[in-house]
């Protein structure tokens, strides 16, 4: 097991609600100059005929937007661990140029991965009619509540496209101030976490197989080369045993549900309601994230849609081997693409 860090974390990552619920200075406004930086990038894509995902950093060239996009990368990297970019149009763009967009503008963050077996670099986060309660669903294709947990990238971003007649809240925390509570006040389950769990892969590991879990025990908290980390996911730990046989003990479980109750608890829980054109940017290592159930509309190209990408971001942190091979397919690699998209 690595070692334990047994001293609170005093950084801009462990936050509490109350720092951020009234100060937003976590929500990005972007100016007419830089939408026209956008469009200039996208005209000379247009010229040179380019098209996500076959085009870098070096082709969207961003004069104006591409030094605040340095200066967010810098506050994941190493500040308080999300951001919200917010005022790009959509319903001024086609949906092939509004991915051309968001493309460009992870170019500028990192490299995109694979975010499910069929190797989509940009996912539709929307209901698909699926039900969150089988075991070998995953939450963005349903419209239920989902659990808060983290995503297997440094970086997961959200484009909001639509919003849901109702509901759909996006609720976020911070880890590392949970990490700080656990060591206060349940000392006890620090070994479990740093121990770790099986992942149930749900037919997304590098074999395919619907049995398949993680090979190794992840680790909830990780703390390698002086910095702390975390990655969680309830349903995947929980769901595990039924297929590893090997069921969870009652210290693992206490453990689990104390992370989940501090994540959706008014003092560590910061709530956005993302409208179209925001572009929410969060560190898988500081924070989680979480969704409330929604209603959709009921005309098809009105209905709720985000645009989801994984990005290993630029100068990212060193990560334990342990901590970070998450889909049995390699240090910091995405989900292999085991079906046709």
């Amino acid at each position: 097991m690595d070692e334990i860090l047994r001293q609170p974390v005093k950084a801009h990552c462990a936050w509490l609600a109350e720092t951020y619920s009234k100060n937003q200075s976590w929500a990005d406004t972007l100016s007419d100059a830089e939408i026209n930086d956008l469009n200039g990038a996208l005209r000379r894509l247009e010229e040179r005929k380019l098209c996500w995902p076959n085009f870098s950093k070096e082709d969207f060239e961003l004069p104006l937007l591409g030094p605040r996009l340095q200066r967010i990368l810098g506050e994941i990297r190493s500040g308080r661990g999300f951001v919200l970019i917010r005022g790009i149009p959509v319903r001024q763009y086609s949906a092939e140029t509004l991915r051309n967009i968001y493309w460009g503008i992870g170019s500028h963050l990192g490299q995109v991965i694979s975010q499910n077996a069929k190797g989509h670099l940009i996912g539709e986060v929307k209901d698909s009619g699926a039900d969150y309660s089988d075991p070998n669903v995953r939450g963005y294709t349903t419209r239920d509540v989902l659990r808060p947990h983290s995503d297997s990238a440094d970086v997961v971003g959200l484009f909001c496209i639509r919003k849901a007649r109702s509901g759909g809240l996006t609720s976020i925390a911070s880890s590392i101030a949970i990490y700080n509570a656990v060591l206060r006040e349940h000392p006890e389950y620090l070994e479990p976490l740093y121990a770790g769990f099986q992942y149930d892969l749900r037919g997304e590991g590098a074999t395919g197989k619907i049995k398949e879990v993680t090979n190794d025990r992840l680790p909830v908290f990780s703390y390698y080369q002086g910095r702390l980390s975390a990655r969680f996911n309830p349903k995947a730990i929980e769901t595990a045993p039924l297929k590893t046989g090997i069921p969870l003990t009652q210290l693992h479980l206490d453990a689990i549900h104390y992370i989940e109750r501090l994540a959706l608890d008014p003092a560590y829980r910061l709530d956005m309601l993302l409208e179209p054109g925001d572009i929410q940017i969060i560190d898988n290592y500081s924070v989680l994230h979480a969704r409330t159930d929604f209603i959709d509309h009921d005309e098809p190209d009105e209905k709720r849609l985000l645009l989801r990408m994984w990005i290993n971001i630029f100068d990212g942190r060193e990560l334990a081997p342990r901590f970070s091979n998450r889909y049995n397919t390699g240090d910091r690699h995405g989900i292999a693409a085991l079906k046709a998209s």
